[in-house]
């Protein structure tokens, strides 16, 4: 290791080693017809039109050229399997996902990592101006192999958000969201709780047309807190952005 290299990206840079990454991706997705009714709609049962999704991914890391201080050799391993399900109505829409994963480190010197996702969201328009999006989750992430002298744990995730679309004008929308986050650790060692509030205000002062661009102006802010034992640093943001949208015809 050159330990005169600077450092690049939070890695020391090695010089002479060259890795490669493979990525590998499957995607399937399958949404059944129904038979339509006398007013020629389709005949959607209760739950909604469904559309069902599959996606696998593989990604593995080996180094080409090694150096004294990591070897020629694969490095790392990380498969991932998600099945999803989305029904929609008229105007509502829910859905719900798991995701598999596994991450291995070929070489033993950090624990393998074991992850189950499960999501439930959902979209519903209330009126002709509000749109509520509610969002829960809770994932578990397992530690298996450990190296001599670390102790393998586990780490549980629960979020809960919900999103506020109101339409307040053809012009005019303002739209807030909240979600709060308990991330802890099986022994302890780790447990933090993360708040989030984010607020835009979208102001359209001219649609785009012919011969003349559009402009909107938006106005973000944001405030995330955290508390516990390994919470990080609170911060607040505000932003003022905008969009030129240019006028195509195809």
């Amino acid at each position: 290791m050159d330990t005169n290299q600077p450092l690049e990206g939070g890695l020391l840079k090695l010089r002479g080693l060259r890795s490669r990454s493979l990525q590998s991706n499957f995607s399937m997705g399958w949404y059944p017809e129904f038979a339509r009714a006398a007013d020629g709609q389709p005949a959607l049962p209760w739950y909604g039109q469904p559309y069902l999704g599959l996606a696998l991914g593989r990604t593995e890391l080996d180094i080409i050229n090694g150096t004294t201080a990591l070897a020629a050799g694969a490095l790392r391993r990380t498969d991932s399997a998600t099945l999803s399900a989305t029904f929609s109505g008229g105007t509502w829409s829910w859905g719900v996902s798991q995701t598999l994963g596994k991450d291995e480190d070929i070489r033993q010197t950090a624990p393998d990592l074991s992850l189950s996702s499960t999501q439930l969201f959902a979209s519903l328009q209330v009126g002709e101006r509000l749109t509520l999006g509610p969002t829960v989750s809770y994932s578990v992430t397992r530690e298996s192999d450990a190296p001599a002298g670390v102790t393998a744990k586990d780490r549980t995730t629960t979020t809960a958000g919900l999103y506020a679309s109101y339409t307040m004008s053809e012009t005019l929308n303002l739209g807030a969201g909240y979600t709060l986050s308990d991330d802890d650790t099986s022994d302890g060692s780790s447990q933090r709780r993360a708040e989030d509030l984010n607020a835009r205000l979208s102001w359209t002062m001219a649609q785009p047309k012919e011969r003349r661009p559009g402009l909107t102006l938006m106005l973000d802010g944001s405030r995330h807190d955290e508390s516990g034992n390994s919470a990080g640093t609170d911060n607040w943001q505000v932003f003022l952005r905008a969009v030129i949208g240019l006028p195509f015809v195809l």
